[in-house]
C-alpha cells in the first residue's frame, strides 16, 4: 500500500452499487505517478499489525492488523444491501403465487 498527495489523483463517478451509496466510494486513477519509498509499506508489515507508526498511536485501531479491521469496515454495508435487496423482493412478491402449486411467493 502506498499514499500519495490527493493533487497527484483523479476521482471517478463510477461506483452505483446497491446499498453503498452513502459510502461515498469512487474508483481513483493515478496516471504516471511516483511513490517515493517513505509512502510505501509493504502487505506483509500491514497484516503483521506491526507498522511503523505504532510506538505513536496508542489507539486500537491504528495498532490493529489490516484485515480484521478492513472486515469491520467491509461486512455492515454488505449486510444492509442483502437485507435492502430481501425487502424490495418482498414487496415485489407481495401477493402473488408460485404456478402449480398454489403458494404465495413471501411465505
Amino acid at each position: 500500500m502506498f499514499v500519495l498527495p490527493a493533487s497527484d489523483l483523479t476521482a471517478l463517478d463510477d461506483w452505483h452499487a446497491n446499498g453503498l451509496r452513502a459510502t461515498g466510494s469512487s474508483s481513483i486513477v493515478a496516471d504516471e505517478v511516483f511513490v517515493l519509498s517513505h509512502r510505501f509499506i509493504s502487505g506483509e508489515v500491514l497484516a503483521s499489525g506491526r507498522t511503523p507508526g505504532m510506538e505513536r498511536n496508542v489507539g486500537w485501531i491504528q495498532r490493529s492488523p489490516l484485515m480484521p479491521t478492513l472486515a469491520y469496515a467491509l461486512v455492515p454495508p454488505a449486510l444492509g444491501a442483502a437485507r435492502a435487496s430481501l425487502a424490495a423482493f418482498a414487496v415485489e412478491v407481495d401477493g402473488k403465487v408460485i404456478s402449480h402449486v398454489d403458494v404465495l411467493q413471501t411465505d
